[in-house]
Parts: structure tokens; C-alpha cells; sequence
């Protein structure tokens, strides 16, 4: 496991709690598709963790321009990211569809 994963993995595990995934970005307009770097990353934490299934999400900001007093400049906005959600298996990775609990549809 990466270092970061297996903080978050001793924090979960002193909670009474089990990492069931982590998430990261893919800013710059680029896409919900995980690289194959993604791919083995999840892979060897879901074997790290001996779970059958891992859970990974990527988000994609919207770029936004702020305009200050003399210029625009670039930024990130998370109001209503594009969102990628995969399941990871032995069998290798498939896109998911999460409902949160409680959510309204």
C-alpha cells in the first residue's frame, strides 16, 4: 500500500472501521478513466487489505475562471464534479453507480 492508504487504513482500524476505497483527482478537464497507474494502485491495496472488492473514485473539477481586480485566473470548482466510480475485483475492474445512503434520488 502507498503510504497515504495505509495511514488511512491505521486510522480506520483504530475507528472499528475497514477502508473499503480512496479517491483522487483528475483536474486539468481531463476524464473519470482511470490510467493503468490507477488501476494497479487499486489492485495492490485491495490485495494489501485481502479484500475480495476495493472501491476507487475519481473526480473531475470543473475549471472555473476568478476574476480579480486586473485579470482572470484559473480554478477548480467542486460544485457538481464529474465523478467516476469502479469497483475492483480479482476479475479486474468494472464502472459502478453508488447511492448514497439517505440520498434523495
Amino acid at each position: 500500500m502507498q503510504p497515504s492508504r495505509g495511514r488511512w487504513h491505521d486510522f480506520a482500524r483504530a475507528c472499528g472501521a475497514d477502508l473499503v476505497g480512496d479517491f483522487h483527482l483528475h483536474p486539468g478537464g481531463s476524464t473519470t478513466v482511470p490510467s493503468q497507474q490507477d488501476l494497479r494502485s487499486w489492485q495492490a491495496t485491495r490485495e494489501a487489505l485481502g479484500a475480495p472488492v476495493y472501491f476507487g473514485l475519481i473526480f473531475v473539477p470543473k475549471k472555473v475562471h476568478v476574476r480579480g481586480i486586473h485579470y482572470s485566473e484559473p480554478g477548480w470548482s467542486f460544485s457538481e464534479p464529474e465523478v467516476g466510480e469502479y469497483l475492483i475485483t480479482d476479475a479486474g475492474y468494472q464502472r459502478a453507480e453508488v447511492a448514497l445512503l439517505g440520498a434523495v434520488p
